[in-house]
């Protein structure tokens, strides 16, 4: 699909911060009181080339934005650890 529409999720390793993208967006989500993505605040990209230091602070700045909406929303993130929905915990069958 993603060769289709010439989309790709972009990595930022081994681009410099002077390097320049084009993105369509860049989205970070907010989560409810279950720690389920409620929503999503996204920044959408003018189509012109854009330095990827610059795409880095936007997208720093979104995320803090979609905490900040977390959090007055009474949500919470999901802990790092936590077991993917619909995978059982490390050890349930036994191991």
């Amino acid at each position: 699909m993603l060769r289709a529409t010439d989309e790709m999720l972009v990595l930022f390793d081994g681009l410099a911060g002077s390097d320049e993208i084009v993105f369509k967006a860049i989205a970070a989500p907010v989560f409810d009181p279950t720690a389920r993505a409620l929503l999503a605040l996204s920044i959408t990209g003018s189509g012109e080339p854009v330095r990827v230091d610059r795409v880095l602070a936007l997208g720093r700045r979104l995320v803090q934005a979609a905490g900040i909406a977390t959090r007055r929303s009474r949500g919470r993130v999901p802990r790092r650890d936590a077991p993917r929905s619909g995978t059982e915990p490390a050890g349930a069958f036994g191991g």
